[in-house]
């Protein structure tokens, strides 16, 4: 069975974890057999996931960290007294310094990107102008520089390139085998559940 270019897309967006690697990854096959769509598809299916991750990642972070903060106060009983006299509260609502600290900055220009992106793309098919400021044209080409030229290959290359220049052979001396046992693991388990979920959802959207 010879997988669909959807299928592909799809498949890479699920298995491959990073979102420059999986962009990469897209890329290349669609350069090898001339497949543009595989691109657009592994896009879009890595950032829908990414925006999942963009409530998740904030949500356990936040909620480890208030948990780890109960389990250090329990050991400090006079210190707990002490603020319950004073009248002091603890809140699970998080403050604005709350969610500096444990929001990733990736995430913020995620959705800062995405959110930007459509509502370019509603204001182009309602008012007839991007944004109020672009016609189609513009909005096309503005798109296609800040993501494809600028973002796909100078941004993501250079990504790339810092990933591969802080790889170092010496940091992995006397880690034993474990690490990449689970790491081979892991990539198993994540390719397996990828190509699973590609198949699935390849049969039902016929």
């Amino acid at each position: 069975m010879i997988p669909t270019t959807q299928q592909v897309g799809m498949f890479l967006g699920l298995a491959v974890h990073d979102t420059s690697q999986a962009i990469g990854s897209a890329l290349t096959y669609g350069t090898v057999y001339h497949a543009e769509e595989v691109v657009k598809v592994t896009a879009i299916t890595k950032l829908s996931r990414n925006l999942l991750l963009a409530a998740v990642i904030p949500g356990l972070t936040y909620t480890t960290a208030m948990k780890e903060k109960e389990a250090a106060g329990s050991s400090h009983k006079a210190e707990s007294a002490e603020s319950a006299e004073s009248g002091e509260q603890k809140t699970m609502v998080p403050t604005m310094a709350d969610l500096k600290k444990y929001i990733p900055g990736f995430v913020l220009g995620f959705v800062g990107m995405s959110v930007l992106r459509t509502v370019g793309d509603v204001s182009l098919d309602q008012a007839g102008l991007a944004l109020g400021v672009l016609d189609a044209y513009q909005w096309k080409q503005a798109v296609g520089v800040v993501g494809n030229q600028v973002g796909s290959h100078y941004l993501l290359g250079t990504a790339m390139a810092a990933v591969g220049l802080s790889t170092s052979a010496a940091n992995l001396r006397g880690v034993g085998p474990k690490p990449f046992l689970v790491g081979l693991a892991g990539a198993g388990v994540v390719g397996a559940t990828g190509f699973a979920s590609t198949m699935a959802l390849g049969t039902l959207l016929g």
